[in-house]
């Protein structure tokens, strides 16, 4: 299975909220963090050079993202559909819901 974490470089609300930190750490790491709970294939998808940047520095792979699925109008369903074509299992845990370990390890196995 692989964990997708979608981070664009846009938003609508707070300004490159993907980087922002929640206790130290940039919402897209805390995810992918968290996500290695459930795997150890971890996909950071992004637009933004500066996201995917980030993430090959600590060594999670990275998928560029198509432009027309990093816009505002792009939704997590076309993301999903995107994903889907790789053939694999996927969950995908996004940056802004602030799951923790043992949620997401409980979610996975029920």
């Amino acid at each position: 299975m692989i964990a997708v974490v979608p981070a664009r470089g846009g938003s609508k609300g707070v300004r490159r909220k993907n980087l922002r930190p929640v206790d130290g750490e940039p919402l897209v790491l805390r995810a992918a963090r968290i996500a290695k709970v459930v795997t150890d294939r971890v996909v950071v998808t992004s637009d933004d050079p500066e996201i995917l940047g980030l993430a090959e520095a600590w060594g999670y792979e990275t998928w560029l993202r198509p432009a027309e699925l990093a816009s505002d109008e792009a939704t997590i369903d076309q993301v999903a559909t995107w994903v889907a074509g790789c053939g694999e299992p996927f969950l995908m845990l996004q940056p802004t819901v602030l799951v923790d370990e043992p949620t997401l390890d409980g979610f996975v196995k029920a």
